[in-house]
């Protein structure tokens, strides 16, 4: 498979591995892996992803079947959590011969999106590739080739309206040189922009682009300055129209001053006019490759990050994305022992300092390489889990505070309370979905109306509390004391009661399908009831 690279290492996609599949929510973290869709019976993986609001998000990658032949993998998500996603048909170009990548996108609304990346001629010469959705479906869009060009391509894209999108990669001149390569969309079709090269030894590569409003963008990359590889950061002022080096651009920057070995800018993301924060590595003297982040503002400011205690010095970030300027996350990878692992740090003071979070891994061999947060508190990272396409899906952690008497209509779902004190409280309305209540005492507690959903109330005390018309499907309330409960009009649809003690309870207007009863028969086996299987 062809894989984004810069000139110092290789992500390589691994060929074992387990399927991905859906994981509860955990509200001590935020992440929460999502089930994705593996066509390609060999690998798959996700380089790019973009949402425009928490029910509509696109990723793109490719896939590779028997053939070893990469083709285009396109899917998106449309349930709100970014927990499910379909895949797209996705046109890979006539005359392509083994290659189609689609490294990045970029959409305005759920019926207009970008995506930009590479596919190889018939002669093997590698060409930049774009894909346009309409709504309806995707469709391949001529670009412009360099003229004598060897080998081009688009590593990333963003759209600033539907009729100005700005595409920025690398291609091979005549003489194997590689320049910097910027195109831009019109509506109607693509121009190459004119772009300098800083870098002095012949290798210029952007990776990222980032544009604020109509006017301000910035793009970042790397290239062969005498005998390191050197940080690239271009500005526009007009759009994307025209680039030049921003002031005093960054090289040889780390944790210790004046290290003059490679580094690489990888990802960006912009705020306003010459206001941005760039994320990339460094190598140190002995070679092992750590995060840095940039604050730009005019000038650059270094900030703290955070590399992994349990790397092995390996780290890689990718890409860096913000909700706002008080929340966002660098991604990427990391080695640790043999494994590969994820890697997501998260900043709560607009970028200055940095710290790694837990996240979720598909296998023990993982790498993100996109993410896109479209509203206030949600995020969606894609990458690589061995053979699969990977996505985590981030939500704001729910804050789990239970002292008030008065917890009603509170949003506490996925929250772990197990053996917490509920008692004589006022739950109505509660959303406790997916919360962990296993030995809770929520005995005389009213929670009239309340959503329980998938929650874990094994072994909780329950008696003489009002779960009137409580949703407690796929609840597990093995062993739970119900005695005296007011259970009028409760779902009990797929839940387990084993071993529940339902002793004095109203039982009228329950909802009993498919639910394991106290005494472990199943209630559709039981005609339709549990009423006699206590």
């Amino acid at each position: 498979m062809v894989i984004r690279l810069t000139r110092l290492f290789v992500v390589s996609m691994l060929l074992a591995g387990p399927l991905v599949s859906a994981l509860p929510a955990d509200a001590a973290t935020g992440w929460v892996q999502a089930t994705t869709q593996n066509p390609g019976s060999s690998s798959n993986v996700f380089y790019g992803v973009n949402c425009v609001s928490s029910t509509f998000c696109v990723a793109v990658g490719a896939q590779v079947g028997a053939s070893g032949f990469d083709q285009t993998l396109i899917e998106d998500t449309t349930d709100g959590s970014g927990s499910n996603w379909t895949v797209m048909p996705s046109p890979n170009p006539q005359g392509a011969s083994a290659y189609n990548d689609l490294y990045s996108v970029s959409c305005l609304t759920p019926s207009f999106c970008v995506a930009a990346g590479s596919d190889t001629s018939s002669s093997g010469v590698q060409l930049p590739l774009a894909e346009i959705y309409n709504g309806s479906q995707w469709v391949d869009s001529s670009v412009q080739t360099p003229p004598g060009s060897q080998n081009a391509m688009f590593n990333s894209i963003t759209c600033i309206s539907l009729s100005s999108c700005v595409a920025v990669g690398t291609y091979a001149d005549s003489s194997g040189n590689y320049n910097t390569l910027i195109e831009s969309y019109s509506g109607s079709g693509w121009q190459i922009d004119s772009s300098p090269n800083p870098a002095t030894g012949g290798q210029n590569t952007l990776w990222g682009v980032s544009c604020a409003g109509t006017s301000y963008c910035m793009t970042v990359g790397g290239g062969m300055g005498g005998s390191a590889y050197q940080n690239i950061a271009l500005e526009s002022f007009d759009g994307g129209q025209t680039w030049n080096p921003t002031s005093s651009a960054p090289i040889e920057v780390g944790p210790n001053a004046g290290i003059t070995t490679n580094n690489d800018f990888d990802g960006v993301t912009c705020f306003g006019v010459s206001n941005c924060l760039v994320s990339g590595f460094y190598e140190t003297s002995s070679n092992i490759s750590q995060a840095i982040v940039e604050i730009y503002s005019g000038s650059w400011i270094l900030a703290s990050v955070q590399n992994p205690s349990s790397s092995d010095g390996q780290v890689f970030p990718w890409s860096i994305g913000c909700e706002s300027s008080d929340l966002c996350f660098l991604i990427g990878g990391y080695q640790s022992g043999s494994a590969e692992e994820n890697l997501i740090e998260e900043s709560t003071n607009q970028g200055t300092s940095w710290s790694v979070q837990t996240n979720v891994d598909s296998s023990t061999y993982n790498f993100l390489y996109g993410i896109s947060c479209a509203v206030s508190g949600f995020c969606i990272a894609v990458g690589s889990g061995s053979t699969t396409a990977f996505a985590e899906g981030y939500a704001t952690p729910t804050t789990c505070n239970t002292s008030s008497n008065n917890l009603s209509n509170q949003n506490l779902s996925g929250c772990n309370l197990a053996g917490g004190n509920l008692q004589g409280k006022n739950l109505k309305g509660i959303n406790l979905s997916d919360a962990n209540l296993s030995g809770s005492n929520v005995q005389g507690s009213n929670l009239l109306g309340a959503d329980l959903s998938g929650s874990d109330l094994s072994g909780a005390i329950l008696m003489g509390s009002n779960l009137a018309n409580v949703n407690l499907s796929g609840a597990d309330l093995s062993g739970a004391q119900l005695q005296g409960a007011n259970l009028k009009g409760v779902n009990f649809s797929n839940a387990i009661l084993t071993g529940a003690l339902l002793t004095g309870a109203n039982l009228t207007g329950i909802e009993w399908s498919n639910t394991t009863c106290p005494d472990g028969t199943n209630s559709n086996n039981d005609g339709g009831t549990c009423i006699n299987n206590l």
